[in-house]
């Protein structure tokens, strides 16, 4: 899996400044709980997620264990609070992991005094009251589901580092790269133009299919990747006929921007521009997805937002995909990233 200052967007969307911003905010906010949302700051809220956990699977109540522990694993956060207005993490950064205070440590003069944890990013999904003792608005069965759930995903995919186990596992990757492959063609196309014919939609989409696990997933080139590819296409043309113009093309899977650029020479005889193609992203599926397209926790966080039908702030909107992304394999890929981390 790409690590997230891997990515070529991660780069075209932080300047260097903003970078030292996020990592100041960690060093001298986050970590000395200024910005933090206690459990108490959300009491009643938690209390009706408790009740719905009852009857929920697996996560809900183990992220939620997470969230109210002594020193917790889960740390929901918004830095735009009513003293200082702006966060210094942007909305597109849903989450990241790093270190907390851990106060039961701070006492052993052999500890460095920290914990990990995972930091999920509240920004406009809810606000501070006036004197920042509550944080109001928050949309319990949706949002606050949803930033918890996959706040605990997230915290098993980078601090237990089970992504590999995770993304080895066959339900996972076969539907993960259906639903990518979908959610970039759509992008591709209205940035571009419909592919043209039934042989070009196919062979668009099984080499987007494989740009996602070689590129975005960094899988080896195998067999076994263009199966998962070949399983995404629609008219069922033949493997060897997909793989035949694939080579003939000169498909580059380095870089997001050598991929666009051979892949528009290829289906549109003109270079697809980086640019062009996430406005069309970003118009299509909303502004908190920037960096989802290289870096895959985050894709994950929004898909699940989805399925609980969370809006995010307004940060998303594959909510109104919903049907279509069941379509292609969500609850499916939902139960089995459940299963693999439990």
């Amino acid at each position: 899996m790409r690590k997230l200052n891997e990515t070529e967007l991660y780069s075209l969307y932080l300047t260097d400044s903003q970078k030292n911003d996020i990592q100041k905010a960690f060093n001298q906010k986050l970590y000395n709980n200024v910005g933090v949302i206690a459990p108490e700051h959300i009491g009643a809220e938690v209390m009706q997620l408790k009740i719905k956990s009852k009857n929920a699977m697996h996560p809900l109540s183990d992220a939620i264990a997470l969230f109210e522990q002594f020193n917790g694993r889960i740390k929901l956060f918004d830095l735009g609070m009513t003293s200082t207005g702006r966060s210094p993490i942007p909305l597109f950064m849903p989450f990241l992991p790093g270190n907390a205070r851990n106060r039961q440590l701070e006492s052993d003069p052999s500890s460095r005094g920290v914990s990990p944890a995972l930091f999920f990013n509240m920004h406009r999904i809810g606000k501070w009251s006036a004197d920042e003792s509550q944080y109001l608005g928050v949309s319990v069965v949706t949002d606050l589901r949803a930033a918890l759930e996959s706040a605990y995903i997230a915290y098993a995919l980078l601090v237990d580092q089970k992504a590999e186990k995770v993304f080895d596992n066959k339900v996972v990757l076969e539907s993960l790269t259906n639903i990518y492959t979908s959610l970039f063609s759509n992008a591709m196309i209205k940035s571009e133009q419909t592919y043209g014919t039934d042989f070009n939609t196919d062979a668009a989409r099984f080499i987007i299919a494989k740009f996602f696990q070689l590129y975005v997933l960094i899988k080896v080139p195998s067999d076994t990747v263009d199966n998962y590819a070949y399983k995404t296409i629609k008219f069922r043309h033949t493997l060897s006929s997909l793989k035949n113009f694939e080579e003939i093309s000169g498909i580059d899977y380095s870089s997001l921007t050598a991929f666009l650029k051979t892949f528009g020479l290829a289906f549109f005889a003109r270079e697809v521009n980086i640019q062009s193609f996430e406005r069309a992203w970003l118009s299509m599926y909303g502004e908190g997805l920037v960096l989802a397209v290289e870096y895959v926790p985050y894709l994950i966080h929004f898909l699940f937002s989805a399925y609980h039908g969370a809006m995010l702030g307004g940060s998303t909107k594959l909510y109104k995909r919903r049907e279509d992304l069941q379509k292609d394999g969500l609850i499916k890929l939902y139960n089995a990233i459940i299963a693999e981390i439990r």
